[in-house]
């Protein structure tokens, strides 16, 4: 091969490195316009009382991107999968239906954040038109809800001051509690109602039998306003609001 032969390669093979070097340049600081992979955990449970109609993104419906991720018995998680920007959690909308056949006076719904390697869960509360725990919704009635800006603000910094990245971690929606207008109240699966020997006790109203040491160890109370439980150490409360007919 002449030597002219050999540098007309040379060359070409160079300029196809920096075309290349630029063109990546250009997709790091002008990222497509979907954004990249995200993800949403829902928690499910078979005896839910609020039923989702849809679940948007900056905008836009992911409902139907919704798939199972696990089941155990009629607990378990689905797995939203879809591309979004940093930050996207910013701009959730969740529109759920009052599927009960109850009238509901009250609920508490959250995201959760796992940051990678972390054990701490960081929760973020979500709100609609006026605060959760004082929305009343008859049998067929729908809410919107968003995340609480300031309580969005306070679980970001708190996950940066641990070191974390928010857009990196795992992020579950869960609706907590659910209170109705007969006094009792569902909980993650579970129904409870107020010991009638300690007012200020919630007991577990379960389908299957309980040893004391379940109850014990599940006990909720109205007083402290905090769930005594797997989930005690992390600082997650539960706000319980007693109800009245």
């Amino acid at each position: 091969m002449s030597p002219p032969r050999k540098q007309i390669l040379f060359a070409a093979a160079i300029i196809v490195v920096i075309g290349f070097f630029f063109y990546s340049l250009a997709n790091i600081r002008n990222p497509s316009p979907q954004g990249n992979e995200q993800s949403l955990d829902i928690e499910r449970h078979g005896n839910e009382p609020l039923e989702l109609v849809d679940l948007q993104v900056s905008g836009k419906s992911i409902k139907n991107g919704i798939k199972v991720k696990f089941r155990m018995g009629d607990d378990g998680r689905d797995k939203a999968e879809f591309k979004d920007r940093a930050d996207w959690f910013k701009h959730i909308r969740i529109r759920m239906r009052n599927k009960s056949g109850r009238i509901i006076v009250g609920l508490q719904a959250y995201l959760y954040f796992k940051p990678l390697g972390s054990p701490i869960l960081f929760s973020v509360s979500l709100r609609g038109s006026k605060q959760l725990e004082h929305t009343r919704l008859n049998p067929g009635d729908e809410i919107e809800m968003i995340t609480d800006d300031g309580s969005l603000d306070r679980a970001v910094n708190r996950i940066k001051e641990h070191g974390g990245d928010p857009n990196l971690a795992e992020v579950t929606f869960s609706v907590e509690i659910v209170g109705f207008s007969d006094g009792l109240q569902w909980h993650k699966g579970h129904n409870l109602r107020v010991d009638p020997d300690r007012p200020n006790r919630w007991v577990f109203l379960h389908k299957h039998s309980m040893t004391k040491q379940e109850v014990a160890d599940g006990t909720l109370t109205q007083k402290s306003f905090r769930y005594v439980g797997p989930n005690a150490d992390h600082g997650i409360s539960l706000l319980l609001h007693r109800t009245s007919q």
